[in-house]
């Protein structure tokens, strides 16, 4: 007699534990009161650890960090890293994109002292940002070429 099995079957030998940085930006990748990791990330994750046999174990770290401990081999997998002169040399980017995301500037609705690129009025503005993040980056980068000082 001749059994077939329709289920998918993985070896034990390829079951890994792959430690992923949670920073908690709301709805992309978050950590719940109760300790689940939620948002679009979470389960984009989750589908590659499903199709690798995966398992996945959250580390809670500032974006700073999760890239100081990608860089030492303590975390495997920091989400929402974009591709940023000097970052392709020190980490392994996908091929694919998991996402698009961009950058604004944003002010209470009733404040009209800041226009669309009336970079003067931005002297001594307090900007905030998320440290170490490309936009970050690019933002005091384009202040400094205007002439700017936030």
């Amino acid at each position: 007699m001749l059994m077939i099995s329709t289920l998918p079957v993985r070896a034990a030998s390829t079951e890994k534990t792959v430690k992923v940085a949670v920073m908690n930006y709301p709805n992309f990748i978050e950590r719940e009161v109760d300790g689940t990791v939620k948002g679009y990330a979470a389960e984009y994750l989750s589908d590659i650890a499903d199709y690798n046999g995966w398992t996945l174990d959250y580390v809670d770290l500032s974006f700073s960090q999760a890239l100081e401990n990608l860089e030492q081999g303590a975390i495997d997998i920091v989400v929402g890293v974009q591709k940023a002169p000097g970052r392709e040399d020190l980490y392994d980017f996908s091929e694919e994109s998991m996402g698009e995301n961009g950058a604004l500037l944003c002010v209470k609705t009733d404040n009209i002292r800041y226009a669309y690129e009336d970079y003067s009025n931005f002297n001594g503005l307090r900007i905030g940002g998320i440290a170490g993040s490309a936009y970050s980056s690019l933002c005091q980068e384009t202040m400094a070429e205007k002439g700017v000082s936030v």
